[in-house]
């Protein structure tokens, strides 16, 4: 079977705990080389800082593990060098420059995916069969942790703080599991806490139609990781939603009048099960097209918060 070969940019402490255990259980792929900032080498990778030096390789995927403020650069190096990419979220938050960069992936024929690995795990597949033909009232989601370490880059200003990390989470799922548009929803409204013009948390509050939305984010808070969502005879909560803890079940609980459905899934690993639905379906024109419209739709709701925020 002819490997799968890997660049990796930037890889962290989240490429390291969670992305390289995954990769590593996939038997056709090979990293093949990492670019990072620092000279020194990435465990027992080939390693180099020097980006011209990365981009002579001849790569099948490039994962972007980077910083958000590199993002661009970067996307615009893979698509010259003819690479398709993995792309830690989130992707650009410019709509114009999104969908210039969305094109010429699609002129190339290349596959690109913003990592929301949640939407492969079985107990959203799961989900999203529950949630088909039934009227939605009302949805909560929450992503919010204590504080991380001062020297976390998520307190930079110019890597969007901790709104570009949690509360994409619960808004992409107009795009992953309602597949809704940006353009029918009002009221839109935000209570942002801010350190130092940082976003730290807060609450995202909007209509769908007739259907309200509450998102709450951010660190320094209590942790929660959930989606309930309140159906016209039902109700669904959907526990640890976007990341699950290694060997632990996952439970979706409907509740009906006085009875209460559980449904138990195993522990899956999620960034697993996303890259082997990656490596076997990229060179399809119909996932190419699927996942480039995600991107789209997802960064067009996010950029649309991020305006009512600053404003």
């Amino acid at each position: 079977m002819k490997k799968i070969k890997i660049g990796v940019i930037g890889p962290g402490s989240h490429f390291q705990k969670k992305i390289l255990p995954s990769l590593k259980k996939i038997k056709n792929v090979k990293i093949l080389y990492i670019l990072r900032r620092s000279k020194k080498k990435f465990l027992t990778y080939d390693t180099t800082n020097n980006s011209k030096k990365f981009f002579k390789n001849k790569f099948d995927f490039v994962y972007i593990s980077s910083i958000p403020s590199t993002h661009e650069r970067y996307l615009n190096l893979c698509i010259k060098n003819n690479f398709n990419i993995i792309c830690e979220k989130p992707f650009i938050t410019n709509l114009k420059k999104t969908k210039y960069i969305l094109k010429k992936i699609r002129d190339k024929n290349l596959f690109i995916f913003e990592t929301y690995s949640y939407i492969f795990n079985q107990s959203f597949m799961k989900l999203n069969k529950l949630l088909k033909g039934e009227k939605i009232k009302y949805v909560h989601s929450s992503f919010q942790f204590p504080f991380l370490k001062s020297d976390n880059f998520r307190y930079e200003s110019k890597e969007g703080g901790f709104l570009l990390d949690c509360a994409v989470y619960p808004i992409s799922l107009e795009t992953f599991l309602f597949k809704n548009s940006s353009k029918i929803i009002k009221n839109l409204n935000t209570n942002t806490k801010f350190k130092k013009n940082i976003p730290i948390n807060g609450i995202i509050k909007y209509d769908y139609l007739d259907q309200k939305r509450v998102f709450t984010w951010g660190t320094g808070l209590v942790y929660k990781n959930f989606l309930k969502i309140r159906l016209k005879n039902s109700t669904v909560y959907y526990k640890k939603i976007y990341t699950k803890i290694k060997n632990e079940k996952i439970k979706i609980v409907v509740k009906k009048n006085k009875n209460r459905d559980e449904i138990i899934f195993r522990y899956y690993d999620q960034f697993e099960l996303m890259f082997r639905y990656i490596f076997k379906n990229y060179k399809k024109n119909k996932i190419k097209s699927i996942f480039n419209q995600q991107i789209l739709m997802h960064n067009e709701f996010l950029i649309k918060i991020l305006k009512e925020i600053k404003n």
